[in-house]
């Protein structure tokens, strides 16, 4: 978690050159979701929970990576609070989705649809 924060933090700063509003917005979901990973890691689960909802809000319902990301990123915050009756949709959102998902697919790393699925088994 130390060594991510640093990162999230340039990429924060990289974002704010963006001028383009859409792009920007999903720049902002990515960092969210990856802040609360990192935030988990650290043990602030309240901070966790809250760059997750923050995700999932700048990314609209559909089947992108990027919703994908966030829907994973607050099922896991939300499950490791216990609060699993409220992970369990996210985490159901991301797991419709990520068949989509080939390393071959634009919006997608290549290697983590293997590793989402087996995170959303989590539920």
């Amino acid at each position: 978690a130390e060594t991510a924060a640093p990162w999230l933090d340039a990429a924060e700063d990289a974002g704010r050159a963006v001028d383009d509003p859409a792009q920007t917005l999903l720049i902002e979901a990515a960092i969210a979701s990856g802040r609360s990973i990192e935030r988990l890691l650290a043990g602030d689960e309240v901070a966790a929970v809250g760059a997750g909802r923050r995700a999932v809000a700048l990314t609209p319902p559909g089947d992108t990576w990027w919703r994908t990301l966030a829907c994973v990123a607050l099922g896991i915050a939300l499950h490791a609070t216990d609060q699993l009756h409220e992970a369990e949709p996210f985490l159901e959102e991301a797991l419709a989705v990520c068949p989509l998902y080939t390393s071959a697919a634009a919006d997608a790393p290549p290697g983590l649809p293997l590793g989402g699925r087996q995170l959303l088994q989590l539920s």
